[in-house]
């Protein structure tokens, strides 16, 4: 659509937007009553809306949060959530737009990472967001078992800023390994990563793994290795050595879990 604008949404359209993403999601939209109880919570802060002309047709919302990350820090992220095109405007390149806005906006407000849950993740990988975490489906004995939280579904990470990422977590034992990263959504992010025990440097030097950033995203809590994640074909590996370090240094003794749904 090339008459489509995206901007921030103002406050007098938050309802607007509440509509687009019940109509996009398929629930009802909130009832005058409920709409008076819960507008407080829902702010005009960090939305963006599509409009085609002066009509609302898409939009997406995130908020500041942070990300626990291996070795025990965190790093600021944006929680993103609310994503929805009205029917009849899909696949029309709203959704595109949107989201590479979001992710330019949330990178200049210092986010390192962007996380959300998607209920199609397919949709989200062409904007460099990778599943970092696995959901898990178990059948009971609801005789014998007691009543424990629900397990928290999947979780995608998309990283904003590359080297702020990477320097937040810690890394496992090992030679330092150099990686070409690619982003043509935030292209300051692409370049070369030398990850060793002691933190992580931008180089010059030549890399021994080549990847994307989402599937760098995947590797950055350490659900994923990057031996499997080249044996699938998204990482290219120039030295069959680099693996292994690779391996090591982004090695976590805990598997990442998400214990909000937000």
């Amino acid at each position: 659509m090339s008459d489509l604008v995206v901007r921030p949404v103002a406050e007098s359209e938050r309802r607007a937007v509440q509509l687009v993403v019940a109509n996009a999601l398929h629930f009802s939209p909130a009832t005058d009553e409920e709409w008076e109880r819960d507008a407080e919570t829902f702010p005009a802060e960090r939305k963006l809306g599509a409009f085609d002309g002066t009509t609302l047709i898409g939009t997406t919302s995130s908020f500041a949060s942070a990300l626990a990350v291996p070795g025990g820090g965190t790093v600021p992220a944006a929680a993103v959530e609310a994503v929805g095109v009205q029917p009849g405007y899909t696949r029309r390149g709203v959704l595109t737009r949107l989201m590479t806005e979001q992710l330019r906006d949330c990178a200049r407000r210092g986010d390192a990472v962007a996380v959300l849950h998607a209920s199609e993740t397919t949709s989200y990988g062409r904007f460099g967001y990778g599943i970092a975490t696995r959901a898990v489906r178990l059948r009971v004995d609801r005789r014998r078992a007691r009543l424990r939280p629900d397990l928290p579904t999947a979780g995608t990470v998309r990283l904003l800023d590359v080297p702020a990422a990477l320097a937040g977590r810690g890394y496992g034992r090992a030679d330092p390994v150099v990686l070409a990263v690619s982003d043509s959504r935030l292209p300051n992010n692409t370049g070369h990563y030398r990850i060793s025990p002691d933190g992580v440097t931008r180089t010059g030097e030549s890399a021994q793994l080549s990847l994307s950033v989402d599937t760098l995203a995947m590797l950055y809590l350490g659900e994923w290795t990057p031996s499997a994640l080249a044996g699938v074909g998204r990482i290219t590996s120039a030295d069959p050595s680099a693996l292994a370090r690779a391996d090591e240094l982004f090695r976590t003794p805990v598997r990442p879990w998400c214990g909000t749904s937000f």
